[in-house]
């Protein structure tokens, strides 16, 4: 803060008294304590610029200093800085939120797309990536090595800073405000003869980022050091006036250089009417801005997951199902009551079996003691109602009760019981394009006698008809047409991961024939060859609440934002190619999810309708 007083001087007393009624340190005084700080203001000696702080943090302090003056910005103040241990000033507990970047430029800006192309393109001649994608290809087909998918995914990087490059290159820095060019460069004029006229008074030399700011508008340096201080005096406040003048005009200035941008973007779009594409992109913005407005008054503002409820206790009862649940990481296993016949009423119902299903537990629940015996379990306490949620607000804490919640919930099928932990079902996940695999789709596969039933009819099944061995081979490549044809479609608002890839980048890309292609390539090879991109790797579990206001650990639904190829790639392999085929093959009538024209809560929808229906006709259904 600039105070313009020295608390430690006489004519101080008010700074001095404002630190003492708020309880703030001077960490910079205090290090320094008996010594003379150095004057922060360059046309005085006094110490007029502070950092100060609450008590608790003076031991965190690692670094406490002053730059030089010009050093850092350019101004007649010098700067003041502290670095902070932040584990000694957190006492060790961190929160690093994922980052998640915003659009440098969206669609409708054509004119930053065909910049933002023209970089990119730049970027891949320089790196020759087209020659070096063709080159990789060729050198798959004579088989997979862990240097080739090192060579790969090195490439890939590449790619992906290189479109990242190209998009910080095609924006500018963000003001908050729509301010004219001239404006801009008058305001930085005054700022470098500032700099000069300062330089030049206390007789030391300009500094670097002045000249840089030179060459920038233009000036040239030798003439600018042969002036004597009163010219650069006079300078200055040209400079000044020429600012204010453009400030006068401001929105004259602001109106022509906003016309003019829309023309950019009229002529990259091909289009000669702009003052009517200006417009319309006007009444565009209000309504977004509408919009923006009622999403929030109906939907509430998106907030972070800055708390959650976890269970007190692991074992409970419902008395409305007469089943007991134990909580386990995120998650309530139901276990059912004994009966003497399935459908029957639980003869004991203080006896549960030992088998489990994930159920979201009934409201009516209540803390309960069970032992655990071999064949059964047995509910020897129920507890009267009482509290049973506590409230977690520390954000480590939440994080990691969070990722133990996500871990058990995604991999049911490996944790639960079940037949696909069968030695059969296991050798077939583990032997994905593999002889193995060949034999059950031809129906050779030799299956040991001891193996289950159901398991038996599984992998019977997977035999494959004359129909579908007439269908079109899904062998994981992507042309061109559809890599262009998949991200067309798609909305550029759709999130993704963080890498910073989102779709409006590869919208852009997807226009240009060439690019398409080489994209198309490197997001085949991975699904013909059977490896891993590592980028595709990192995924964003995103938390959110199935009922607004109720954050019960077993509550929040997991939605994971993939890298945006990789999600496009999933999209023309599954919901393209291979529901295609399977439709081609009869698929089963029963198939409601991931069809066209259907919707897998359409079956629910048609039963309840039925019920309904017959309970107003008082008809009986069977």
């Amino acid at each position: 803060m600039d105070a313009n007083e020295d608390w430690t001087k006489r004519d101080g007393k008010e700074l001095k008294a404002f630190m003492d009624k708020v309880q703030l340190r001077d960490p910079l005084y205090e290090k320094h304590y008996g010594e003379e700080v150095t004057a922060t203001y360059a046309r005085g000696k006094k110490r007029l610029d502070y950092i100060l702080m609450d008590a608790a943090l003076l031991g965190s302090i690692w670094r406490i200093g002053t730059l030089g003056l010009h050093e850092a910005m350019l101004s007649d103040h010098v700067m003041v800085y502290v670095d902070l241990d932040e584990r000694e000033a957190f006492d060790g507990h961190l929160n690093r939120p994922v980052r998640i970047p915003s659009r440098e430029f969206i669609l409708a800006q054509s004119d930053k797309c065909e910049r933002f192309m023209k970089v990119f393109l730049e970027q891949a001649e320089m790196h020759n990536y087209g020659r070096r994608i063709e080159r990789l290809c060729e050198k798959f087909k004579h088989g997979v090595t862990d240097a080739l998918i090192k060579e790969y995914n090195n490439l890939d990087q590449q790619i992906q800073n290189s479109i990242l490059h190209a998009a910080k290159k095609t924006i500018k820095k963000k003001f908050g405000y729509n301010r004219s060019p001239r404006l801009g460069k008058a305001g930085y004029g005054v700022n470098f003869w500032k700099s000069v006229f300062s330089a030049k008074t206390l007789n030391i030399p300009i500094p670097e980022k002045t000249r840089r700011m030179a060459e920038e508008l233009l000036l040239d340096m030798e003439y600018v050091e042969e002036l004597n201080t009163p010219q650069t005096r006079r300078r200055t406040r040209e400079a000044v006036e020429e600012l204010r003048g453009v400030q006068e005009r401001a929105d004259e200035e602001r109106v022509q250089w906003t016309e003019e941008n829309y023309q950019d973007i009229a002529r990259a779009r091909g289009e000669l009417d702009w003052k009517s594409n200006m417009e319309k992109m006007l009444r565009d913005t209000k309504q977004r801005a509408i919009e923006k407005k009622l999403t929030v008054l109906t939907k509430g503002s998106r907030r972070s997951l800055d708390w959650i409820e976890i269970p007190i206790g692991q074992w409970f009862y419902s008395h409305a199902n007469k089943e007991i649940y134990k909580y386990d990481r995120g998650v309530f296993e139901c276990y059912a009551a004994q009966s003497p016949s399935p459908s029957l009423i639980p003869d004991a119902p203080w006896r549960f079996y030992t088998h489990h299903h994930l159920k979201v537990p009934h409201d009516d629940m209540v803390l309960a003691a069970v032992r655990e015996e071999e064949d059964q379990l047995i509910l020897e306490t129920v507890y009267r109602p009482s509290m049973i949620w506590q409230t977690v607000n520390d954000t480590r804490e939440i994080e990691m009760v969070l990722l133990e919640r996500n871990s058990r919930h995604l991999k049911q099928a490996e944790i639960e019981e079940g037949r696909c932990h069968d030695e059969t079902i296991r050798r077939m996940r583990e032997n994905q394009g593999t002889d193995l695999m060949d034999e059950i789709l031809n129906g050779t596969v030799a299956i040991p006698d001891a193996t289950d039933e159901v398991i038996v009819a599984c992998i019977q099944a997977h035999k494959q008809t004359e129909e579908e061995l007439k269908l079109p081979k899904i062998t994981g490549e992507m042309t061109t047409e559809q890599f262009q044809k998949a991200f067309a479609v798609v909305s550029e608002n759709t999130s993704s991961s963080p890498s910073g890839l989102h779709y409006t980048l590869w919208k852009c890309l997807a226009k240009n024939d060439k690019v398409a292609g080489w994209l198309a390539r490197m997001m085949s090879l991975p699904f013909m060859y059977g490896f891993v991109n590592e980028r595709w790797t990192k995924v964003i579990d995103v938390m959110l609440e199935k009922k607004q206001g109720n954050r019960k650990i077993h509550m929040l639904r997991i939605i994971a934002l993939l890298e945006a190829d990789f999600n496009t790639a999933l999209k023309i392999l599954f919901s393209q190619q291979l529901i295609k085929n399977a439709e081609k093959a009869g698929l089963n009538d029963e198939q409601w999810g991931s069809r066209k024209d259907r919707m897998a809560m359409d079956p629910a929808m048609r039963n309840l309708m039925a019920f309904e229906y017959g309970r107003y006709m008082r008809i009986v259904i069977a």
